[in-house]
């Protein structure tokens, strides 16, 4: 939101705000900065991923998806 308000302030303040509109300027770029910083790892994130992995380090989440072939003994005839 700041870097909108700054955006908006400069097309405000300066003859580019003729070229493009300042509060459309203002609102694009307050939205991309908050996607960008909703993406941005945080300490949080990292703790959680951290405590997620070692809870389920031995789940049966982490085994293959695909069941074992069984094996067919050699005598079985082939139907």
């Amino acid at each position: 939101m700041v870097l909108g308000a700054t955006v908006w302030l400069i097309l405000t303040a300066t003859p580019a705000g003729d070229v493009f509109p300042n509060v459309l300027g203002g609102f694009i770029t307050a939205g991309f900065g908050m996607v960008v910083g909703s993406l941005l790892p945080t300490r949080g994130n990292r703790e959680y991923l951290a405590w997620w992995a070692e809870k389920n380090r031995d789940n049966v989440i982490n085994e293959p998806l695909l069941p074992r072939a069984l094996s067919v003994p050699m005598s079985t005839p082939a139907c």
